[in-house]
């Protein structure tokens, strides 16, 4: 005779890895007297958070919070310094996959698939003081977790 089981398990629904160059201002504040910046690197990253924003029959859209710890090497009319400074991205993961609907209690985990990287950086000139503009490019990578149920069909031997 043949019996069908359900069975409730926990299953990653999908995952999605993204690239984000992002361009990040920072005031010049303790920099006021930069001429150039000669150098810039993220010594510290790491996420803040990472929530469900959305979602639709074919998507979940995760939001991810990361901060980053900011060194910008730069050169004064007789000196050079190093100005530290953490800031904030807020970037927007789509993890498309059908079937979506069928998750519940769904959980989100986050995390920096590779180190970031400084890529450019330039000294913007503004009414209210000078800026540093720091593009960072970095890789993020968000699954979606989620109880879902299965129908198994047993054979008795």
């Amino acid at each position: 005779m043949d019996d069908n089981k359900k069975i409730i398990t926990r299953a990653i629904y999908g995952n999605q890895i993204q690239t984000f160059r992002n361009i990040i201002r920072i005031a010049t504040g303790e920099m006021e007297t930069l001429k150039d910046v000669l150098s810039c690197t993220v010594n510290g990253a790491k996420i803040l958070n990472a929530s469900i924003e959305g979602r639709d029959k074919n998507s979940i859209k995760v939001r991810v919070n990361s901060e980053f710890e900011i060194h910008i090497w730069y050169m004064t009319d007789s000196d050079t310094n190093v100005y530290k400074v953490n800031a904030q991205s807020s970037d927007l993961i789509e993890i498309v996959k059908p079937g979506a609907d069928r998750f519940t209690r769904e959980e989100v985990n986050a995390w920096m698939k590779e180190k970031p990287k400084c890529i450019d950086t330039t000294i913007i000139s503004e009414k209210e003081g000078n800026q540093v503009a720091v593009q960072l490019e970095y890789v993020l990578e968000a699954e979606i977790i989620g109880e879902t149920l299965l129908n198994v069909k047993v054979y008795k031997t």
